[in-house]
């Protein structure tokens, strides 16, 4: 399972309510196509639901209907560019229209993002990780609103967002019409929004002559004290009631949902519920149609992507919603979920049979060794029947092993950077094979795109030399091959800056275009007018594609007062840039 992000509509910062509605639950951040609604006032405090490991509880709030007013501007400006960034029209239209009226019946005063899962991921403290989150959705804000009142979709650069909210995008377009996003509409947990919940605060059970009925803060009784269990609100915002020995569903409106008719019955999950019917199992959905048949004995939810283990004539397996088989009727015992991957015990044994997220076998390890790399990448760790890493692809082959370690601080498409005999090398994902030998002293991601595509653009050093190794999954080869320098920046697209002899130069290597080495310092900024600043001396030059001219004090200066300069401006630089103002 994935570390997940939470999103709630919520009456009071810090205090569980019945109206708080919950929007979102999605795996590692924020869903950029909802961080339009996380734009106004917003602060850090304590989070409402994860608060049992204080300190480290906390969570940032915005306030809602500003968040609201803002997104639906976003949605209006992308249609207005339809012809440029939506694939299908209809679609969006649709999509649209429905986030919007799930919007307006949110009617709580604050979203709360509750990233505490994700945090704990980090060794930083949840406070300061809070923080860091409230500036990147800050910023990622600042590329959306700049492009909406510039009326210009070009601006929505992928390059310029924050790195984890785009992360396996090439370019923002392919974000937005992402077909398992559905224009944002899959980012929202649960479309229906209890009118019930919005307005009251309590609902609670009660017990009367042995019986039991539901009642609401008021003490107006909405359901009579006629069922023999009465069981807590889960998915759905429905409850298993028990009357006479048949189990059904009731919502927490008081409404009877599906009719006490089944032998046995378990919450709703992901829209699925598992039911027993003349003596086997089967699932239902909300509208209590069956979508897998009674034939099971035994069904048990897996995960939150709506696939069950299920046991039939003595063996395990794995089925889907609908019922499908995943995985054959041949274990011993159910299967379990882990972190980015399912096992099943093996009777008598440490070790468990072990498959990817995409249910492709590995083999036999101990889950204490197993970590996931994401995608259905497996690293397997030292453990006691093997003293090497082994890494598994996403088709459960093996690809490396006898490496020392995988470099974390990487994320590129295509190259995996491995260390092996204290030598770092690069392994292509999609080749399946080393694509750099271990013969390097630090492979670094340059955290480059082209195109307004991620790259794999790595620095690579040698001894006393460096260059630029593009990784990509078709051809790989040396953009910058090594040599002496002494460092090398990406600057945008194929541009880079090349330090020689304490002074820097600008080439765009895709026109065989290069600078005299002749630059104090070189520094990245908002790529709009030029993408970057060199200093000489006092002076301070835009670099362009194959161009470097006078900077313009007046656009200086807005990149200086900007409250955001200091994501693209050391200190040093702030100085430098300050002082061209004054000159």
């Amino acid at each position: 399972m994935s570390h997940r992000v939470y999103i709630y509509n919520v009456s009071v910062p810090e205090e569980v309510r019945q109206s708080n509605c919950m929007l979102t639950e999605w795996g590692y951040d924020v869903p950029l196509l909802l961080q339009p609604l996380l734009i106004a006032n917003g602060f850090v405090s304590g989070n409402i639901y994860n608060t049992h490991t204080d300190p480290e509880n906390y969570g940032l709030y915005y306030n809602a209907r500003e968040g609201i007013n803002n997104l639906k501007l976003f949605y209006e400006f992308l249609e207005r560019h339809q012809d440029e960034m939506i694939d299908d029209i209809e679609k969006y239209q649709l999509a649209k229209q429905s986030l919007f009226e799930f919007l307006d019946k949110l009617k709580q005063p604050y979203f709360h993002v509750d990233a505490w899962d994700v945090f704990n991921m980090s060794d930083q403290g949840h406070q300061q990780q809070a923080n860091e989150l409230l500036k990147s959705i800050a910023i990622n804000n600042v590329v959306i609103n700049r492009a909406i009142e510039n009326d210009d979709v070009s601006l929505l650069d992928i390059s310029l967002f924050h790195r984890e909210s785009v992360l396996g995008f090439s370019d923002f377009k392919s974000l937005l019409n992402y077909p398992d996003y559905d224009y944002g509409l899959k980012h929202i947990f649960e479309l229906e929004v209890d009118a019930y919940d919005q307005a009251t605060e309590e609902v609670e059970h009660f017990e009367q002559g042995g019986f039991w009925g539901l009642k609401n803060a008021e003490g107006k009784v909405l359901v009579e004290p006629i069922y023999d269990e009465f069981y807590g609100f889960a998915g759905e915002d429905l409850a298993v009631i028990l009357k006479g020995e048949k189990y059904g569903f009731i919502h927490k409106s008081g409404k009877v949902h599906i009719s006490p008719v089944y032998q046995d019955a378990f919450d709703f999950e992901g829209g699925r519920a598992v039911v027993k019917r003349g003596g086997k199992y089967g699932l239902i959905n909300v509208q209590n149609a069956v979508t897998a048949p009674f034939e099971f004995d035994e069904v048990i939810s897996l995960d939150d992507e709506g696939n069950f283990t299920a046991r039939k004539d003595d063996k395990w397996g794995v089925i889907d919603s609908e019922g499908e088989t995943i995985l054959k009727f041949d274990f011993e015992q159910c299967f379990e979920e882990g972190n980015g991957y399912y096992y099943s015990v093996i009777a008598g044994k440490g070790k468990r049979i072990i498959f990817n997220r995409h249910f492709k076998y590995i083999g036999e390890f101990p889950v204490s060794a197993i970590e996931d790399l994401g995608d259905g990448y497996l690293l397997v760790n030292p453990h006691k029947d093997s003293n090497q890493l082994m890494l598994f692809g996403r088709d459960g082959a093996m690809l490396e092993k006898g490496f020392e370690k995988i470099v974390r601080q990487t994320n590129f498409p295509n190259a995996l950077i491995l260390r092996k005999e204290k030598k770092y090398g690069a392994l292509g994902l999609q080749q399946q094979r080393v694509i750099l030998p271990y013969e390097y002293d630090a492979l670094t991601d340059l955290l480059a795109y082209r195109n307004q595509k991620t790259t794999d653009f790595i620095l690579a050093q040698k001894g006393d030399q460096k260059g630029i190794f593009d990784g990509n999954a078709a051809h790989p080869n040396w953009l910058i091959p090594l040599d002496d320098y002494e460092d090398i920046i990406w600057l945008h697209e194929d541009c880079f800056a090349m330090q020689k002899t304490g002074k820097w130069g600008i080439s765009n290597i895709s026109d065989n275009w290069f600078s005299d080495y002749e630059f104090d310092a070189v520094t990245r900024k908002m790529a709009v007018y030029g993408f970057a600043y060199a200093f000489k001396g006092p002076q301070v030059f835009v670099v362009d594609k194959n161009e470097i001219y006078p900077a313009d004090k007046e656009m200086v200066s807005e990149d200086v007062q900007d409250k955001y300069s200091d994501y693209y401006f050391d200190a040093e630089i702030m100085i430098r840039l300050k002082a061209y103002l004054k000159s």
